[in-house]
C-alpha cells in the first residue's frame, strides 16, 4: 500500500466540496477514506460542514508495522 498521490487529494477535496453543497449534502453525517486520503485539509472541510471525517492517519498504519 502507498498513500495517494498529489493528484488524487486535489479531485477527492472538490468531489466532498460538491457533494457537500448538493441537496444530499444536508442529509450528510459521515465521510469515509481509506488510509490513502489521510488529509488534514478533506479532514477540515469535513469537519466544517457538520460532518465525521473516518479516515484512518498513515501514522497509525505505519506504527502497525
Amino acid at each position: 500500500m502507498t498513500p495517494a498521490s498529489d493528484s488524487e487529494h486535489g479531485p477527492c477535496q472538490a468531489g466532498l466540496r460538491q457533494h457537500l453543497d448538493s441537496p444530499l449534502g444536508s442529509r450528510t453525517r459521515t465521510f469515509v477514506a481509506d488510509r490513502g486520503l489521510d488529509n488534514d485539509t478533506l479532514r477540515a472541510t469535513a469537519y466544517r460542514a457538520g460532518v465525521l471525517p473516518v479516515i484512518q492517519s498513515r501514522q497509525l498504519w505505519q506504527d502497525q508495522n
